[in-house]
């Protein structure tokens, strides 16, 4: 993620989570305890939604821009649990095997080059049974829009600097060996057409 576009994320989607992110996050964080690792956590606008159940978080983020932000939101939040911010990918986290009882990924599986390995590294880090909790925007059902997103991904790629416009990321966790029963998509009213589809819910790992 180009770090002018960080310095401005909060800005940029400051709208989006009045309307029906920040409710969507505090419902998505319900019930987690034990150790918990969130993808890309940016700007750390989950924070304030973890419960106390939790014990240890782990935030990995990849851009430094956004860990600058992210330290700072951390420093200010009360908890009554261990935070640390951990510089990694998606697909390289720095975990042993089935050490996670939950991953967290919100708005951030779209900015991954490709789902497969990424998916093969939450499976790996999660404890069988493990719950990756997720909300992301993903590729419309087929047809005009789909279209569309297909054809734009490589210029709103290189303008955005990271986001995709079609991944199917349901597919990708199924065909990962997730459980992703619990998870829905569904067109989100106010968002753009081009990001609209939004999955969300949880996928159970084996």
């Amino acid at each position: 993620m180009r770090s002018a576009f960080a310095r401005r994320y909060d800005q940029l989607t400051a709208r989006m989570e009045d309307a029906w992110l920040r409710r969507a996050r505090a419902d998505l964080l319900v019930g987690l305890s034990g150790t918990v690792v969130e993808l890309g956590a940016g700007t750390g606008h989950n924070l304030e939604h973890y419960p106390d159940t939790v014990e240890r978080l782990v935030l990995t983020e990849p851009s430094a821009a956004m860990r600058d932000q992210l330290r700072t939101r951390v420093n200010e939040a009360p908890r009554s649990f261990d935070v640390e911010i951990v510089d990694a990918t998606a697909d390289r986290l720095p975990f042993n095997d089935g050490t996670a009882d939950a991953i967290v990924s919100t708005l951030v599986l779209c900015s991954v080059p490709a789902l497969g390995p990424v998916v093969a590294e939450a499976r790996r880090v999660l404890r069988p049974g493990g719950e990756l909790r997720l909300i992301e925007h993903v590729a419309a059902a087929r047809g005009w829009a789909h279209r569309i997103q297909t054809r734009l991904d490589p210029v709103w790629n290189w303008i955005e600097g990271s986001c995709h416009l079609d991944h199917e990321t349901r597919t990708a966790l199924a065909a990962g060996g997730f459980d992703v029963s619990g998870v829905s998509e569904a067109v989100q009213r106010g968002m753009p057409p081009l990001f609209h589809r939004i999955a969300r819910g949880v996928a159970v790992a084996p």
